[in-house]
């Protein structure tokens, strides 16, 4: 069977190492691409006939220094552009995924939006880029789950978008789930990813994730006439938007009622988690209302 023409179009990169002597050299291969610019899935097939052959340790070559650690930077033009939206902008919010984890970017996260007190979500392995107790920080940002989240992205004037791709878990960044004539700023290592779907971006940053927020508080810095209070009553619009949607949604489900809802169960579980604890959501409904409902 042809494996890798199957897993081919779902993967990064696919090999097959038929010299058991290279084996080393192929594994770098995988974990260079699998690393490199945007993260994704490798894969190498090692044959079994060649898992059984005998080898000579003397004789291989052990790669070193096989990944790569180039940082991509983003265009200062685009860092302006950036900065002149989110100093125009009136209800901006902030989704922080994948790119800002796999970047290491959680500090300079942290320290950009305290900087700049824009709300911020996370998703996908963006979640804990910053705490959900922070202060501006609202939780799980996509709109499967129903949750609060969507009443930001259908008001928000501006979306910067850090290291997720807008797919279906987004409505694909566009109405009726995001608003009509907002503003976006999308931030990828990977220049295809900018606009992928057609929405149009306004301010389309090529970089890694750390290197973009650094240079996005840095030119923020120099600002002189940039007033964080700005955001503030968009920040308690959104906190009391919050805070109505869970009072009516447990109002529904805490009444005693069989079966038991699964936020009651969900709000139980919470209470016992130790804060440090790795939670492993799956299985469809049991996934959607663990997202929504458990804190990172």
């Amino acid at each position: 069977m042809d494996q890798l023409a199957i897993i081919r179009q779902y993967v990064k990169w696919c090999g097959t190492a038929y010299d058991v002597n290279r084996i080393p050299e192929y594994i770098a291969i995988a974990l260079r691409h699998a690393t490199s610019g945007r993260r994704g899935p490798a894969l190498l097939e090692i044959p079994i006939n060649v898992l059984r052959e005998e080898i000579e340790l003397e004789k291989i070559i052990w790669p070193v220094k096989y990944a790569t650690d180039a940082k991509i930077y983003p265009d200062p033009v685009k860092i302006d552009n950036a900065i002149e939206l989110i100093k125009n902008s009136k209800k901006p919010i902030l989704i922080a995924g994948n790119g800002v984890a796999y970047a290491d970017a959680s500090e300079l996260l942290r320290e950009f939006i305290e900087y700049t007190n824009i709300p911020t979500f996370t998703y996908n392995a963006g979640r804990g880029a910053i705490s959900d107790e922070h202060p501006l920080s609202f939780g799980l940002g996509r709109m499967l789950e129903g949750g609060p989240a969507l009443y930001a992205f259908k008001n928000a004037d501006l979306v910067i978008n850090i290291g997720n791709s807008l797919d279906y878990t987004f409505g694909m960044g566009k109405p009726p789930v995001f608003g009509e004539n907002q503003k976006l700023i999308q931030i990828d290592v990977d220049p295809c990813e900018i606009g992928a779907n057609s929405r149009t971006i306004d301010v389309g940053i090529i970089a890694h994730s750390d290197a973009a927020i650094k240079e996005l508080i840095l030119a923020f810095k120099k600002q002189l006439n940039f007033h964080n209070t700005q955001f503030s009553a968009w920040v308690s619009e959104l906190r009391q938007n919050e805070v109505k949607y869970w009072s009516e949604l447990r109002t529904k489900c805490d009444s005693g009622t069989k079966p038991i809802h699964p936020i009651r169960v969900l709000d139980e579980i919470n209470n016992q988690l130790p804060k440090d604890s790795i939670i492993v959501t799956d299985g469809s409904n049991a996934m959607l209302w663990a997202n929504l409902v458990l804190k990172c």
